[in-house]
């Protein structure tokens, strides 16, 4: 929400100068769902939606929108991380939970540096013509491409292997605070 306020909040500005960049940071979640991250997944989902939709509506102001979708990367998310009490204790979904979590942080702390994603938005702000959509390394625009060329069971079948099997010697455990 606090990303289309932004932009209601700027658009007049922009709409009188005939000119003005927006570029939001969305996430390679908006293209591949993570188990157990749906509200994550489907926020940035709609932050791309969003955007593509804008791009139509302001086609012709000079505004151009950009949604930049970085994979995992390593910042203070992983340990700003907070758990509801008791999620996923005493049901099914505890034990893929913990192994979903494990992947993930795994992943977050060996992903790329913040620097890496700013340095894709400073190319995208200097750019005549942005694109709609801009996957961050050359690994997370692989995967977004074999997830629109393979069959949905396919790619479910890969999630399921990168997040819902155990990471036995990642070293994250899962912890609740």
């Amino acid at each position: 929400i606090g990303t289309a306020r932004m932009i209601c909040a700027v658009l007049p500005y922009m709409r009188a100068q005939n000119a003005g960049k927006i570029i939001s940071i969305g996430s390679v979640a908006a293209r591949i769902p993570i188990p157990f991250q749906s509200m994550y997944s489907a926020s940035k989902a709609a932050l791309a939606s969003m955007t593509g939709a804008l791009r139509l509506e302001l086609k012709g102001t000079g505004i151009s929108l950009c949604v930049v979708e970085p994979g995992d990367t390593s910042t203070g998310f992983t340990a700003a991380r907070e758990f509801a009490a008791g999620t996923g204790q005493h049901s099914c979904y505890q034990a893929p939970c913990e192994h979903a979590l494990n992947a993930m942080m795994h992943d977050e702390i060996h992903g790329k540096s913040p620097e890496t994603v700013a340095r894709a938005v400073v190319r995208l702000a200097g750019k005549r013509r942005m694109p709609a959509r801009r996957v961050v390394c050359m690994d997370y625009k692989l995967l977004c491409l074999a997830a629109r060329l393979l069959p949905v069971r396919v790619v479910e079948w890969v999630l399921g292997l990168l997040y819902l099997k155990s990471k036995k010697d990642a070293g994250y455990r899962y912890a609740k605070k």
